[in-house]
């Protein structure tokens, strides 16, 4: 009789349950049985990564493994898919320039993962602190990435050992004053928004001896790819008189609708007001109660949600815009040019961010410039301040737009100018 076949005449065998006199200790029985299983597994996993290794050496093949090591000249890191936008006009001109590079992502859902060319590899690294830890592993002459805080005490994801130049590119119209201190202590080169930012980053390097890091204006990418829909999109809207207010919270402590109320949105309704609600991207994944509620609070016909990806279209229909702290304000300014309304959101303390070395906000300064900013004294008071947000000289955010973001629509060209002058040195 085969092997096979005495295996299979003895399987009934194996399906038989009989009675056997043993104990197993809930506690330290438990635990034998765990720590048996994972050092057989951790057995098997050694012999397996043994053999896989003499096999490759057999055929002449290196046998170092390079699951979680990537060389190249030049790579992108994204935390996903909300900065595809930044990513996607650099992406399209180093492909135009037929310049190779890496894209590494934490997202699975990143558009980056569904383009096939031949100069571009992309890959997910995996969610998480795991996708994380596998970054550290690259080997790379430049790292560009949105991501602050790599290597700040405290950060999951340390500095990259094998990459030369760590780059940060700016993804809002913002300074360095609300970054985390040490947010950019180890990055080696700052692509920022304008000129005007320089100053403050020289500020902080000189207030904690730090080595001077290179900075260089480029501007938006995002900024240009949005500016582009400005242009050629035409949105058809109902007829109506009524004027549309954009209501664009933050999440979490910064979100305006929780610490503000939703009093004023039912004031604004009643005065005839059309209303569109636009979460955080973030509101969706950890405040879903949170929405629910306000869902079932505003079904009325004059609230509509917006919870796409891209919001261009219901930035494109507004009038005015409601939100807090959020960079949202400053897209909705300068590039619609119309005016917004800030309801700020006091910080606990500026003791954690970079603003503790600073002479002056930037943010704060412009705020004021391009609408009306109101305080907790004043939620009363937010509905009468929207006809008045709403008779604001559109010209004059114009020309501070203007001054706030330097190369428009020239953004990618200038970032990838300095990848290869840096590439070729």
């Amino acid at each position: 009789m085969r092997f096979s076949t005495k295996i299979f005449v003895c399987i009934p065998l194996f399906l038989i349950a009989l009675p056997c006199s043993a104990y197993l200790d809930p506690g330290s029985g438990n635990a034998l049985v765990a720590l048996l299983v994972s050092l057989s597994g951790a057995i098997v996993f050694f012999f397996k990564t043994v053999f896989y290794k003499v096999k490759k050496c057999l055929r002449g093949e290196s046998s170092e493994i390079q699951e979680n090591v990537h060389i190249s000249g030049i790579s992108l890191f994204s935390e996903g898919k909300n900065y595809w936008l930044t990513y996607k006009p650099i992406v399209e001109e180093l492909t135009r320039r037929e310049i190779p590079f890496n894209y590494y992502t934490v997202d699975m859902e990143d558009p980056a993962l569904t383009i096939d060319h031949p100069l571009m590899e992309s890959k997910f690294l995996g969610e998480g602190q795991a996708g994380l830890t596998r970054l550290q592993g690259i080997r790379a002459k430049i790292l560009l990435t949105t991501t602050p805080n790599i290597g700040t005490n405290g950060f999951p994801l340390k500095r990259p050992k094998n990459v030369t130049k760590l780059v940060h590119i700016w993804h809002s119209v913002c300074d360095t004053s609300f970054y985390h201190k040490g947010a950019l202590d180890h990055y080696d080169v700052a692509l920022t928004v304008a000129d005007w930012v320089e100053d403050n980053i020289r500020i902080i390097e000189k207030a904690r001896n730090l080595k001077k890091k290179e900075v260089l204006a480029v501007g938006l990418p995002y900024f240009d790819e949005l500016l582009k829909k400005v242009k050629t999109e035409k949105v058809t809207l109902q007829k109506s008189n009524k004027k549309v207010v954009l209501i664009a919270p933050s999440w979490g402590n910064k979100n305006c609708l929780k610490l503000y109320g939703t009093d004023f949105v039912s004031e604004l309704i009643s005065l005839g007001y059309k209303i569109i609600i636009r979460p955080h991207p973030q509101s969706l994944k950890v405040e879903q109660g949170f929405l629910s509620v306000l869902k079932d609070k505003f079904s009325d016909s004059s609230v509509e949600f917006d919870f796409d990806v891209d919001g261009a279209r219901s930035l494109n229909r507004s009038d005015l815009l409601i939100s807090d702290n959020s960079s949202i304000r400053f897209d909705f300014a300068f590039l619609y040019k119309k005016p917004v309304m800030t309801l700020k959101i006091p910080p606990a303390s500026l003791e954690s961010y970079e603003a503790i070395y600073l002479p002056k906000l930037w943010e704060e300064e412009i705020t004021q410039k391009i609408g009306i900013c109101l305080t907790l004294k004043e939620k009363d008071r937010i509905a009468e301040f929207v006809e008045k947000a709403l008779q604001l000289n559109t010209e004059v955010i114009e020309n501070i737009g203007r001054e706030s973001i330097s190369y428009l629509g020239q953004s990618s060209i200038r970032i990838v100018d300095w990848i290869e002058k840096v590439s070729k040195n």
